[in-house]
């Protein structure tokens, strides 16, 4: 049983959690590429709903299936990959 205002270790005596202190660089990393892929997810999603999905944003020529499975955010065919970076 606890004694009377114990707070079972979440009070200054405790050690700071990842979300207690100020983000690293490596932290800041991390959290840039997932904000990249939850971007790149929401992209195809919203390519999912207007029925482009699949398709190259730059000649609409169709994605090999294959690439898709790999990477289901594709966006460009092999001839447009340079647009990627863009």
């Amino acid at each position: 049983m606890l004694a009377e205002g114990h707070d079972a270790g979440h009070g200054a005596d405790r050690d700071p959690t990842p979300l207690d202190r100020d983000p690293t660089p490596l932290d800041t990393g991390v959290l840039d590429e997932l904000e990249s892929v939850l971007h790149d997810v929401e992209r195809a999603l919203a390519r999912l709903d207007d029925g482009s999905y699949g398709t190259c944003e730059a000649c609409g020529a169709g994605l090999d299936p294959a690439e898709l499975e790999q990477q289901p955010s594709a966006r460009y065919c092999r001839a447009h990959l340079p647009l990627r970076t863009s």
